[in-house]
């Protein structure tokens, strides 16, 4: 599991492609890397499964114009965990929430 985690702040600023399904309110999935996020901007949880774990994360915020992911059970609270941010209008996705983000992968957005 820690090597996924590791992953994630690679993923911290990866161009994506799918506008038209972040735009909507329907539940999607996020592919970066091989890891799949589930999210439906409606509930206030979604999935994230790797190769070798799966973890919950919190929707801590859902705009118009993003969304944005806390680690649900981080070690000294949500506050200290990891933290993803979509922005619907771009498909930008960012990771981290003090070190400037970082350019890695491509992600997917798929209907579901």
């Amino acid at each position: 599991m820690r090597k996924l985690l590791l992953l994630l702040p690679l993923m911290a600023l990866a161009s994506c492609s799918g506008g038209d399904v972040l735009k909507s309110n329907k539940p999607f999935e996020m592919v970066c890397d091989g890891v799949v996020f589930s999210i439906d901007p409606e509930l206030p949880k979604a999935s994230m499964q790797g190769p070798s774990t799966v973890m919950i994360w919190d929707l801590t915020k859902v705009t118009p114009d993003q969304i944005v992911l806390e680690e649900a059970d981080a070690i000294g609270g949500r506050d200290k965990g990891l933290m993803l941010r979509i922005d619907r209008n771009t498909g930008v996705v960012y990771g981290g929430r003090i070190a400037p983000p970082t350019e890695s992968s491509d992600c997917t957005f798929n209907a579901v």
